[in-house]
């Protein structure tokens, strides 16, 4: 068994047995008999070779079904945590957010961060205030938002990802603009795009948990 084996990988074929040769196979003899035909060379790939390729090649198929399979279950698990999140159905047509009661505490919390801060801009704004507009506004900046744990983060759908990271930019760039002297009506026009955006993710989004079927 080893000549043919080493056979092959020195790429010449084993010795083929001139006489007869007897095989054991469990407890019984059975004999059988190889010649050579007259004058032809041996064969450059024999039987025995053959079969090691053909176990090469089947290891090469497994392998390459290990490597596909793990491919697809990692961009699976990519498209679940970065695009698709952890979603159902709402009694009202939204789209229900799955989360757990603590998460979505801390993500009730910070709608009501953005309501406090939209407050704080009006009242600043009404009194021509452009400094307290901008400490307004920089409380709910994007600062905030790496309070927000990547496994929840994993949860939420790529648009509602994409609206909240906005929102907070949003208030960034109301923040500086306050500082560098903008007038009370382009804030209120910066202002009047942050509410259209929070509208948007409401009119779209519900949050829910396991414990708590549905949810604002």
């Amino acid at each position: 068994m080893w000549e043919g084996v080493l056979g092959c990988l020195r790429g010449t074929a084993p010795p083929v047995p001139s006489g007869p040769v007897r095989v054991t196979i469990g407890n019984t003899h059975r004999e059988r008999f190889a010649q050579r035909r007259g004058g032809e060379p041996a064969a450059s790939h024999p039987p025995q070779c053959a079969s090691i390729g053909m176990t090469a090649a089947t290891k090469n198929r497994v392998y390459l079904g290990i490597i596909v399979a793990l491919l697809l279950v990692i961009v699976g698990l990519a498209y679940k945590f970065i695009v698709a999140g952890s979603t159902r159905g709402h009694d009202d047509g939204r789209v229900a957010i799955v989360l757990e009661p603590a998460e979505r505490a801390l993500m009730l919390r910070e709608m009501r961060e953005f309501v406090v801060a939209i407050e704080r801009v009006t009242d600043a704004l009404a009194r021509d205030d452009l400094p307290a507009v901008a400490m307004a506004a920089r409380a709910a900046g994007s600062a905030r938002a790496h309070d927000v744990p990547v496994a929840m983060l994993g949860k939420l759908p790529l648009e509602f990802k994409t609206l909240a990271f906005a929102t907070h930019r949003g208030f960034d760039a109301m923040a500086a603009r306050a500082e560098a002297g903008a007038t009370p009506k382009e804030t209120l026009v910066a202002l009047s795009t942050l509410l259209q955006q929070c509208v948007t993710c409401h009119a779209r989004y519900a949050l829910a948990t396991t414990a708590v079927p549905s949810g604002r």
